[in-house]
């Protein structure tokens, strides 16, 4: 629901975020480029940016995000439109679609958080993960403890953040 987005927003990154006025700024992707044709974006990954168990971010997490979510859909983002990924480089993917979307970057690049194949390729119950490995993203922040019946949820800065430190 609405507030586990919000919470996991602090562990899991996008690929494109927002700057202080809400415009599209880096985030995993240090560079989105939308084709002429409209119908693709090809993005160039930030090369810093790691998992909070150390293990980089690369394009085949795009990839599996994509494929993942295609299977186990998001509540709050829609793939329908979603052709296919194809990885161009160890720091470039190719995201294309099936009909042009001038909502794609606020849409899907702003609002799909991107997950860890090495964690949940495994997953076939995702809504059922609660094993702390869930909580592996590449955010600034990392879930350090969870008390259910309290709705209690403690998180800590990541020292190591690619994006630098946190406020």
């Amino acid at each position: 629901g609405g507030s586990a987005y919000v919470l996991t927003s602090y562990v899991f990154d996008n690929l494109v975020g927002q700057d202080a006025s809400g415009a599209p700024a880096p985030e995993l992707a240090k560079d989105w480029q939308r084709a002429e044709d409209g119908l693709s974006f090809v993005l160039t990954l930030d090369d810093k940016a790691t998992w909070h168990d150390g293990t980089d971010f690369t394009t085949q997490d795009v990839a599996f995000t994509f494929d993942y979510m295609q299977v186990y859909p998001h509540v709050f983002v829609s793939l329908r439109n979603v052709a296919g990924t194809e990885i161009l480089s160890d720091d470039s993917i190719r995201i294309s679609l099936k009909q042009t979307d001038a909502g794609f970057v606020p849409t899907v690049l702003m609002g799909l958080q991107s997950h860890p194949e090495h964690i949940y390729a495994d997953q076939k119950e995702p809504w059922r993960f609660a094993e702390p490995e869930a909580m592996i993203g590449s955010a600034p922040y990392r879930m350090i403890a969870h008390n259910k019946s309290q709705g209690r949820y403690v998180f800590a800065a990541v020292d190591d953040y690619y994006g630098g430190t946190q406020k």
